[in-house]
């Protein structure tokens, strides 16, 4: 469900994100809760269990874990990110990553949600883009 931001973490990362897919020629993103939830688990995830990949170790990959938040999407992509400290520095190492860019500037893209779990250099981070259907 899209809605109101309601953490400073991800208040801060969209208007990062919004300000550099309008800069792209893209229009922006919201904030959706479900999204949310399946980013901020996955990179729980990883972080509890020293891995960093996009196929979570049950298998699940992230069309699995939107719809097990009730998220029924047309479009989903995740970009991934480890290590780093702060909503600028994961969002320019994504801008730098071919791959990555073209998950934080594709068009389809009408929602969005962030994860981030860990420390130090164990910090992960998901971010997961989608259009319900």
């Amino acid at each position: 469900m899209s809605g109101p931001v309601t953490s400073p973490r991800d208040a801060t990362f969209g208007k990062l994100l919004n300000s550099y897919r309008l800069a792209s020629g893209v229009g922006s993103v919201q904030f959706d809760s479900r999204l949310n939830a399946a980013a901020q688990k996955h990179a729980q995830d990883m972080a509890d269990q020293n891995y960093f990949a996009h196929r979570g170790r049950d298998g699940r990959t992230v069309g699995d874990r939107v719809r097990a938040e009730g998220y029924d999407f047309r479009f989903v992509g995740e970009a991934l990110g480890a290590r780093q400290q702060t909503e600028a520095q994961v969002m320019t190492d994504w801008q730098n990553s071919p791959t990555h860019d073209a998950v934080l500037t594709d068009r389809r893209a009408e929602d969005f949600g962030l994860g981030v779990a860990g420390t130090g250099t164990s910090t992960k981070w998901a971010l997961v883009v989608g259009a319900e259907k």
